[in-house]
């Protein structure tokens, strides 16, 4: 032990003593600190910038057709599907789907209000643009070019 204290002499100039410990018993660990977890509030949760709504039970179930009509008319507006997030919805939208959203494209589905198409709206804070379904918008010129009527003037592409 004398040995590991050798260093110490060369600090000081008087004589060094080791005190041997005496074995104490070790004093009991102290309980962990219990944390409170809070359950995330729904108002809380973040809001997505850009969500599509689709009549489709799932990804599976949209037609790849489809998928390329929305990625052109995305890229109209400088979207893509990489940047939205798509939602599934067979049945009526709900308010609360459409407050975790600033914006929302709803094509073909269903919504709780009676809202016109082609019409950009603002239903609480989201802005949002009801149209016909996707198989509707790929066989009908006119409905395309009242598509994009509308999407320039609810969401004006930025420079």
């Amino acid at each position: 032990m004398e040995d590991k204290n050798a260093y110490l002499s060369l600090l000081l100039n008087e004589p060094i003593y080791f005190i041997p410990e005496k074995s104490a018993p070790k004093p009991a660990a102290p309980a962990p600190e219990k944390k409170e977890v809070k359950a995330p509030v729904a108002a809380e949760s973040p809001k997505v910038e850009w969500t599509v709504f689709v009549p489709y039970s799932s990804a599976q179930a949209f037609p790849e057709n489809a998928q390329v009509l929305l990625g052109k008319i995305l890229a109209a507006i400088q979207l893509s599907l990489n940047k939205v997030e798509i939602q599934y919805a067979p049945s009526e939208i709900s308010e609360q789907a459409l407050a975790n959203t600033r914006c929302a494209l709803i094509m073909g589905a269903s919504l709780s209000h009676n809202l016109p198409k082609y019409q950009g709206q603002k239903l609480g804070a989201t802005t949002l643009l009801l149209s016909d379904s996707l198989e509707e918008l790929e066989t009908s010129v006119p409905l395309k070019k009242q598509l994009w009527q509308a999407l320039q003037t609810t969401f004006p592409v930025k420079n």
